[in-house]
């Protein structure tokens, strides 16, 4: 059995590093950063990875959280099985996102989405500082995960509470999380030869 991954672009540092960590080869697709935030584009790139996987191998893990409706639907089409992950953030904290979230009414980021974030919020979704406020202004802070494999420089991080005005918080994260939830899919394709 050959296996495939298709993964969020957002989290593409964490996966390599994770894979490398514990030495797995599977060839690995990327949707574009962040595509949860446009949900036609997220479709028709899931199904051109999907199709392109399903080329290299006879079985696809699809690490990426419940991001469109009708995703359990496209997978079913596919020799697919998705990481049970509510969003990329499940797959990076694991069980410790539990414990997080009962200290805080917390959103979650990450290094890349400061990279990401302006072309999401404000040209995709065409939110201004009100919009942003607006759908942000119930949290208690952004939890900026960091996997210290991309330097955050503060401008970045001060530009986001700027545009969100909610206090923006670095939380330092090892891979261990989304290293055993990539073990647990992929190794069982291994096991299976």
């Amino acid at each position: 059995m050959t296996t495939s991954l298709i993964a969020c672009g957002i989290l593409k540092a964490e996966v390599e590093a994770a894979l490398r960590k514990r030495g797995l080869a599977v060839p690995v697709f990327y949707l574009a950063p962040a595509p949860c935030v446009e949900p036609a584009a997220l479709l028709r790139q899931l199904r051109a990875l999907l199709d392109r996987a399903a080329q290299a191998s006879d079985d696809i893990v699809v690490l990426i959280g419940r991001c469109h409706p009708d995703l359990e639907e496209i997978l079913a089409s596919y020799p697919a099985r998705r990481a049970t992950i509510n969003d990329c953030f499940d797959a990076l904290l694991g069980e410790e996102r539990k414990r997080i979230d009962r200290e805080s009414n917390t959103f979650y980021t990450s290094a890349a989405w400061l990279d990401h974030w302006q072309h999401a919020l404000r040209r995709s979704m065409q939110w201004d500082q009100v919009d942003a406020r607006q759908n942000f202004g119930h949290y208690d802070r952004v939890l900026l995960l960091d996997t210290g494999l991309k330097p955050i420089p503060d401008e970045k991080i001060l530009e986001y509470f700027d545009y969100l005005q909610v206090p923006v918080e670095p939380y330092s994260i090892s891979l261990e999380a989304l290293s055993e939830l990539l073990g647990r899919y992929l190794e069982i394709s291994k096991a299976t030869l």
